[in-house]
C-alpha cells in the first residue's frame, strides 16, 4: 500500500486569504447560507499552496471526494476552473466598487512606489514579501493592475540574483493581478487587459530565463509554472490562443535554460518535474482545435523526458 501524506495544518493566513478570495462560500454552488470546508485539489493533504485549496460546501465536497452511487464526481480540472472563476469574479466585483478620482488615484500610486523602495533596499526577506503583500493589496482593492505590475518587476530585477524566495513570491504574484478576469460570459476583456497580459507574460519568461540561470531554484521554478498555468487558463477562456503559445514559449525558454546548467543536476531534475506536471495539465486544458499549442506542448513533453533523463 501507499503510504498516506502527512496533513500539515494549515496556516491561519493562508486560510483567511482562501475565505477572502471565496467569499467564505463555496465555488461550485455559490450558497453562502451553507457551511464550508477546505479541500486539497490534489488530495495531497501536505500541500498547503493556496492555489491547490478550494473552498467547498459540505454537499459538493462529498461530490468531489465520494467514488460511491452512479453520479459522476467532479475532476481536479473542473473544480480548478470552479475555484478561478468563482474567486475571479469576487476580485472583479472589488473591482467596480472601487472608483478612484485622479488625486486619490496619485496618492496611491505615491504609496506603492515608496512600498516598491522598500521591498528593494530591506535585507530582510520577510519585510520584502509583506511589501509585495501590500503592493497585491492595492492592486485587489483599488484595481491598479499596471501600477502593481510595475513595482513587483522592479522587485523582481533587484532579487534575482540573491533572494530566491522574494523571486518565486514575485513570480506568483504576477498572476494574482488577473484574478478579476473570470471569463467572457462574465467580463469582457479589454485592450489594456490584453497589453498587461503581454507584459506580465514577458516577465515570466525574464524569470524563466534568468531565475534558472543565477538562482538554481526549484522554487522559483514551482511559482513560475504556477503563474503560467493560472494565466493559460486566462487565454483559454478568452480564446487569445496567441498568448497561449506565448505562454508555452516561456516554458521552452526556461527548459533550455534547465538544459543547459551542468551543475546542480539534482535540483533542476526537480524543476524539470515542476515544468513536465505543468505541461501534463496544459495537454488538459488546451482546446482541440488549438492545434499548433497541442503539437507544441508534445514537443516540449519529448523535450522535458529527454533533460531529466539525462
Amino acid at each position: 500500500m501507499t503510504p498516506r501524506k502527512r496533513r500539515r495544518p494549515l496556516q491561519g493566513t493562508v486560510a483567511d486569504e482562501l475565505m477572502f478570495r471565496n467569499r467564505h462560500t463555496c465555488c461550485i454552488c455559490h450558497d453562502s447560507s451553507k457551511h464550508v470546508q477546505i479541500h486539497h485539489m490534489d488530495e495531497n493533504p501536505s500541500n498547503n499552496r493556496i492555489e491547490n485549496l478550494a473552498v467547498l460546501c459540505l454537499d459538493c465536497h462529498s461530490r468531489v471526494t465520494s467514488d460511491q452511487g452512479l453520479g459522476r464526481r467532479f475532476t481536479a480540472e473542473e473544480l480548478r476552473r470552479y475555484k478561478r472563476e468563482w474567486e475571479s469574479l469576487n476580485v472583479s466585483a472589488l473591482e467596480s466598487e472601487s472608483a478612484l478620482g485622479e488625486v486619490e488615484a496619485a496618492v496611491l500610486r505615491g504609496g506603492i512606489s515608496q512600498l516598491m523602495v522598500q521591498a528593494i533596499t530591506l535585507l530582510d526577506t520577510a519585510r520584502r514579501i509583506e511589501a509585495l503583500e501590500q503592493i497585491e493589496a492595492y492592486y485587489i482593492y483599488l484595481g491598479m493592475r499596471e501600477e502593481a505590475l510595475d513595482a513587483i518587476t522592479t522587485i523582481l530585477y533587484g532579487s534575482v540574483w540573491g533572494d530566491a524566495s522574494v523571486t518565486a513570491e514575485c513570480a506568483e504574484r504576477i498572476h494574482h493581478l488577473f484574478w478579476a478576469l473570470p471569463g467572457p460570459e462574465h467580463i469582457a476583456i479589454r485592450d489594456k487587459d490584453l497589453a498587461d497580459l503581454k507584459k506580465a507574460i514577458g516577465r515570466l519568461d525574464w524569470i524563466g530565463e534568468h531565475a534558472t540561470e543565477y538562482m538554481r531554484s526549484v522554487q522559483v521554478m514551482r511559482s513560475l509554472c504556477t503563474s503560467i498555468l493560472y494565466l493559460y487558463d486566462v487565454v483559454v477562456a478568452y480564446s487569445k490562443s496567441d498568448l497561449g503559445l506565448a505562454l508555452l514559449e516561456v516554458v521552452d525558454n526556461a527548459l533550455s535554460a534547465c538544459a543547459a546548467q551542468t551543475e546542480f543536476e539534482g535540483v533542476w531534475k526537480e524543476g524539470v518535474m515542476e515544468i513536465q506536471q505543468a505541461l501534463d495539465t496544459l495537454t488538459e486544458t488546451t482546446p482541440k482545435r488549438w492545434t499548433k499549442a497541442r503539437t507544441t506542448i508534445k514537443a516540449l513533453l519529448a523535450t522535458a523526458a529527454e533533460v531529466a533523463g539525462r
